[in-house]
């Protein structure tokens, strides 16, 4: 009986491990007609995000498992290559958002598949969020950033891909499409590039 209860929970742990999505998720974002695109580099508990925002080149890796997220920078006017580690708790956040209501609202299909829709109603507007039927897990940036759409994410506790994120803030609107593309990832992707020192996180 031991045995057999062994083999079933190896089954389920590889049954879970396989199931774990690795790929790109691709978004669009569209505010006052300006369309931005970003990536989100998924495996697993592990997501990086890297971008350039036009001073410096910068990475942020999230590993939910160790509970911590590194955000690497490289700034060439300053000659710095740096990166900090955040626990949760060490950002000090200000204007959080305040869950006020969240109901389900109705479905809207998207290439093809039927998405649930979500609102959610805040202290700092509201949003609704669509979601499709794919194992895709990107909850988790909340504690580091102030950012509404992490906010949400989080608020709704869905473990699927959100396919569309329509955002109504006090200051502005915006709307995210979101795409994912299956592939196997370089596992560098997750790493802190070499070459980069560490930086305190300041207590102010």
């Amino acid at each position: 009986m031991k045995a057999k209860h062994l083999i079933l929970l190896v089954l389920i742990c590889i049954s879970n491990w396989s199931s774990a999505f690795e790929g790109i998720i691709h978004c669009t974002k569209t505010q006052n007609g300006v369309i931005t695109t970003f990536d989100f580099y998924v495996k697993g508990n592990q997501i990086a995000v890297i971008g350039n925002d036009g001073i410096s080149k910068y990475r942020i890796l999230l590993d939910r498992t160790a509970g911590e997220l590194k955000l690497c920078m490289d700034v060439p006017e300053f000659d710095q290559k740096g990166y900090y580690v955040y626990k949760p708790g060490d950002v000090q956040k200000h204007d959080s958002l305040t869950i006020l209501k969240q109901i389900q609202t109705d479905a809207l299909v998207i290439d093809g598949e039927r998405c649930d829709g979500y609102t959610v109603v805040t202290s700092n507007g509201s949003a609704l969020a669509y979601f499709g039927s794919d194992d895709v897990d990107l909850s988790g940036f909340s504690p580091y950033f102030n950012d509404p759409v992490y906010e949400l994410l989080d608020a709704f506790k869905s473990k699927k891909m959100p396919r569309k994120l329509i955002v109504n803030k006090n200051t502005g609107s915006y709307t995210i499409d979101l795409l994912a593309e299956a592939q196997t990832l370089d596992a560098a992707i997750f790493q802190v590039p070499a070459g980069y020192t560490q930086f305190q996180v300041s207590a102010e």
